[in-house]
C-alpha cells in the first residue's frame, strides 16, 4: 500500500490478490477476511473500499456485520486479475 500524487491511495496488487481469491469462494465478514489473509484490518479496508468504489465488490450488513461480496463485475475482474 503506497500513496501516489496528491495522496492518492495506491492498493497493493499482492493484497488485491488475496482478498478476490477469498471472495471467489463465499463473502466473508471483513475482520474474517483480515485474519484470513493475515493482513491488518485498517488496510483491509482501505483495499476494500478501493474495491467497492470501483464497483467489484458490495457491503453488505448481514446479522449485525458487515460483509464483502463479489459484484458481477468483480468476478469478471477476479478472473481476468488473478489469472496474471
Amino acid at each position: 500500500m503506497t500513496k501516489g500524487h496528491f495522496g492518492k491511495f495506491v492498493p497493493s496488487g499482492k493484497l488485491l490478490n488475496r482478498i478476490i481469491k477469498i471472495l471467489l469462494k463465499s463473502a466473508i465478514g471483513r475482520t474474517a477476511l483480515a485474519k484470513e489473509i493475515n493482513v491488518n484490518y485498517t488496510r483491509l479496508v482501505k483495499h476494500l473500499e478501493w474495491l467497492e468504489q470501483r464497483g467489484f465488490i458490495r457491503m453488505v450488513i448481514e446479522k449485525g456485520r458487515v460483509t464483502a461480496l463479489l459484484t458481477k463485475t468483480g468476478k469478471i475482474f477476479a478472473k481476468t486479475f488473478s489469472s496474471k
